[in-house]
């Protein structure tokens, strides 16, 4: 390589190489100046040196630098040198998230990406530049599923017209001067025959191309293949096209399509990319006009129950959604994205089928609602900090838990409604009831019973009663008759062991149905639950109550948040299946960076880690961690900062969880489920001696911070009726033998959690939602009246850095916050805030970043690259049990 990590072109900082090919290598950079991530591509020496090649690339790169579109990687600046290498020019080039074009596709992805892919190509050839090098390993899909064109900088060549004289230095094929001998501009498999015949060219070319990756995108195999470049040219020239390769559900305008892009006829292929893209759009509005009347029947598909055949392309998933004549024999999956700029976030699927609601973690998220059979999801006014969503039966309206409360909204618009107050909701479920309407079944606290409500809102019930050795009822999800539901239960002192309950709204009497590592709903006729990450699917009796066949395994890698068992499958009525895979709960890297976000090194190997905190030192790191993914239960380990290594520090089989630090780093406090809620636990840093139960109550409680003095401790509460509370434990009884007695810090009808105390003691930064968002407030200790507001649209998990100067918090968009605090004597005064970096790894309760003492380093948890990859629908998924 030319370059490496470190070096430095002008005002950017090579990051890391990207990839190497005949056009040059490609790394990625930091814009310092502009403080963005880009692409540089250093033109080969060869090329470099040669006046004339140099002179026709600068040319073009300007054009192309003008070339603004959405679906085209932009070109921001020629870079005159490489600084401290003696290679040529450079490119700095916009740098595109997510992957390479993957093969095959469903008809619907296809049509989608293809479309974007012509729209891009009509904007290069409307400015009279055309691409030449169109494969798909220049065609990336972000995370957003938007696509994007690369290479139109150095692969682009400008031509009046094909009927213009071949000026041989003009061919691809053709050498580019005694040192490059041989060297053949594009790839073979792609090129069109006058291309690889070394003929001038125009945008009819990139035609070509295009139809050469939309075959292979609808058929899952390269058009061209051969031993050698020579063979593969050679067929490219003369090899006959089997269009019967293509899928048979190929609707008719499309494989009519295909066929004028490859035709080798330059005189009759399609003559403009802009009638691609207007096929495609025609194919995603009007389906049924193109597709024949014979090829429908073959299907015998008939869409939402009517007698006709309507195949309906959504434009940002397009894909075939359908009610059967008769059981299809096939399953048909396509990918769907999150919605854009969001990096995590969980999903449910209608009951009809036709939307997905998606729920972003932490206090600053939202809902989005995605129709099916429409571009992108749209967010829900008035859902911020948004947690479990549930559908109502008919599909219109969304359940949810935000703000302490149970609330309601209709997706077609308006407010949000509150329902009933709960401290943190577990789950909800929407069913009929033939007296009132509708009645919500829900779980307001971590360890309550299935409460009832009317869809209108009242007075809660319980329809669950807790038993001896139960901790907790949570995730409801009612059966099609709206009398029966199933429900999770987590056990006292095993809290690995979770069964799945089948109740009834019509008293507290219910049986168990099995074990599971997630909740369970029913569709289809048969019971759909998690064992580790793996989806089960088993025969199910509704009206009985029982199993009634074998389960099988149907998926692998579902999420789950392994604190609460909630998972991210869902399924309609009408057969269609949504999911998202990855890591149990998320496998977060533990990683170092600086101020700007720059990646400093690891730490440790990548775990289902929870929460963690440096000791006062910064030599160690104590973590909630759940090795293996082992859903509901996790111990605190002990990480040497500077090594790496880790030593486990608890052992109990409940759920260890959040670590605080003593001031001298002798001593760690943390919470444990090892009765029916979580405690406050100490034991010695060093891994001697026995655990001491500090102070136990029936809320649950979570520790947050030790005081400086080593006098107090910082917890907050959730399941209380004022909902979650800031309290202060005392670490010295009133007298010899007395129990502690903890007080209020921070308490009101509103949430408040996650406080901190000042370095010196003086200060404690705590969230609270008082104004109907979370932000971070400040107050005196020991709970002087009167607060300032440190955040500014919105902040969780605030973090002092050591001098007392400075407060770093998660804010929107899950970046991280600084907020510069001016100390004059005992007050304090908020100056600058300032956007870090982001994203880091969001929770509204847990932290997952620290700083090191000088506030210029952080470790964080970046957000799983799992998260990004979208949401996987199936239709017709039963059809793999079938078989």
């Amino acid at each position: 390589m030319l370059l490496s990590a470190g070096m430095h072109l002008g005002s950017y900082e090579i990051l890391a190489p990207i990839g190497a090919g005949g056009m040059g290598e490609v790394y990625k950079a930091r814009d310092t100046k502009l403080d963005r991530d880009v692409a540089i591509k250093v033109l080969p020496t060869t090329l470099a040196r040669d006046p004339e090649r140099l002179a026709r690339f600068e040319r073009e790169a300007k054009v192309l630098a003008a070339l603004n579109h959405p679906n085209i990687a932009q070109i921001y600046v020629i870079h005159e040198g490489i600084g401290e290498s003696d290679a040529g020019r450079a490119l700095v080039m916009e740098l595109v998230p997510g992957r390479t074009l993957r093969v095959p596709l469903v008809l619907g992805e296809a049509l989608r990406i293809a479309g974007q892919v012509a729209e891009a190509l009509e904007a290069a050839h409307d400015k009279g530049i055309i691409h030449r090098d169109l494969k798909p390993a220049n065609i990336m899909i972000t995370p957003a599923g938007v696509v994007k064109v690369l290479d139109f900088g150095l692969a682009a060549i400008t031509q009046p017209s094909a009927t213009a004289s071949g000026d041989p230095s003009n061919s691809p094929t053709l050498t580019m001067g005694a040192t490059q001998e041989g060297m053949v501009l594009g790839t073979a498999g792609y090129m069109s025959p006058e291309q690889a015949g070394g003929q001038a060219l125009d945008k009819r070319t990139d035609i070509w191309s295009f139809g050469a990756v939309f075959w292979e995108m609808l058929t899952g195999q390269r058009l061209f293949t051969g031993d050698t470049i020579a063979h593969i040219l050679a067929s490219v020239l003369r090899a006959p096209i089997d269009f019967d390769k293509l899928p048979s559900a190929t609707p008719r305008v499309i494989r009519d399509l295909v066929k004028r892009c490859l035709d080798r006829d330059v005189k009759t292929r399609l003559r403009d990319i802009g009638e691609a893209r207007i096929a495609i759009q025609n194919m995603c509005k009007e389906p049924e006009g193109a597709v024949s009347t014979a090829h429908a029947s073959r299907l015998g598909w008939v869409a939402w129950g009517v007698a006709v055949l309507a195949i309906v392309y959504a434009v940002d998933v397009s894909f075939l959604h359908f009610r059967e004549q008769a059981p299809q024999e096939r399953s048909l999956r396509f990918q769907i994205p999150l919605p854009e700029n969001v990096s995590d976030a969980d999903q449910r699927i209608s009951p009809d089928g036709h939307y997905l609601v998606f729920s972003e973690p932490g206090t600053q998220g939202h809902l989005w609602v995605r129709p099916l059979n429409s571009m992108s999801a749209q967010p829900l006014a008035g859902t911020q900090g948004a947690n479990y969503p549930f559908w109502s039966p008919d599909s219109k309206s969304i359940g949810f838990f935000a703000g302490g409360q149970l609330k309601r909204i209709e997706i077609a618009g308006g407010p949000a409604l509150a329902l009933a107050d709960m401290p943190a909701g577990r789950g909800g479920t929407w069913g009929r009831d033939g007296n009132s309407g509708g009645v919500i079944l829900f779980a307001p606290t971590r360890n309550s019973p299935i409460m009832r409500i009317p869809q209108g809102g009242g007075i809660a019930s319980p329809v669950t009663q807790i038993r001896p050795g139960e901790v907790s009822h949570r995730l409801p999800w009612f059966l099609p008759d709206g009398r029966h539901f199933f429900y999770s239960v987590t056990h006292e002192g095993n809290s690995d062991h979770n069964t799945i309950h089948m109740g009834d709204i019509a008293s507290t009497g219910d049986h168990v149905i099995g074990e599971a590592d997630s909740e369970a709903i029913y569709s289809q006729g048969l019971l759909l639950f998690l064992r580790q990450e793996t989806l089960i699917a088993q025969p199910f009796d509704a009206r009985r109550g029982v199993a009634t066949g074998e389960a099988a395994p149907l998926e692998q890698q579902i999420q789950r948040r392994l604190t609460t068992a909630y998972a991210d499958f869902s399924a309609s009525t009408d057969g269609l299946l949504a999911f998202r895979t990855g890591s149990a709960g998320g496998t977060f890297q533990l990683t170092w960076v600086d101020r700007s976000g720059k990646q400093l090194g690891l730490l440790g190997e990548p775990d289902n880690i929870n929460d963690f905190e440096f000791s006062p030192d910064r030599k160690n790191v104590a973590a909630a961690v759940a090795p293996g993914g082992t859903i509901n239960n996790g111990n605190i380990w002990i990480y040497d900062a500077a090594r790496g290594l880790r030593t486990r520090f608890t052992f109990d089989p409940a759920v260890d969880s959040s670590p605080v630090w003593s001031p001298d780093g002798r001593s760690i406090i943390f919470a444990s489920r090892r009765k029916q809620h979580a405690d406050l636990y100490r034991k010695s840093a060093d891994g001697t001696g026995t655990e001491e139960l500090l102070y136990s109550s029936n809320l649950e409680k979570t520790p947050t911070s030790w005081s400086p003095d080593d006098m107090f401790l910082l917890y907050h509460t959730t399941g209380a009726v004022t909902g979650s509370d800031v309290w202060v434990l005392p670490l010295t009884p009133e007298r010899p033998g007395a129990p502690l007695k903890p007080f209020p810090f921070a308490q009101s009808s509103f949430n408040e959690i996650s406080a901190q105390f000042s370095p010196d003691g003086k200060w404690v930064a705590y969230v609270s939602n008082e104004s109907q968002r979370a932000e971070v407030y400040m107050k005196r200790f020991p709970g002087a009246n009167g607060k300032r507001q440190i955040s500014v649209g919105g902040g969780v998990t605030p973090r002092w850095r050591r001098d007392g100067k400075e407060i770093f918090y998660v804010g929107p968009d899950s970046r991280l916050m600084s907020a510069a605090l001016i100390v004059k004597g005992d007050a304090i005064e908020v100056g600058e805030l300032r956007p870090l970096f982001g994203p880091v790894a969001s929770a509204n309760l847990n932290y997952r970043y620290d700083v090191s003492a000088d506030g210029r380093r952080f470790l964080i948890m970046p957000p799983t690259q799992a998260s990004a990859e979208g949401v996987t629908v199936v239709q017709n998924w039963t059809a793999g049990l079938n078989k």
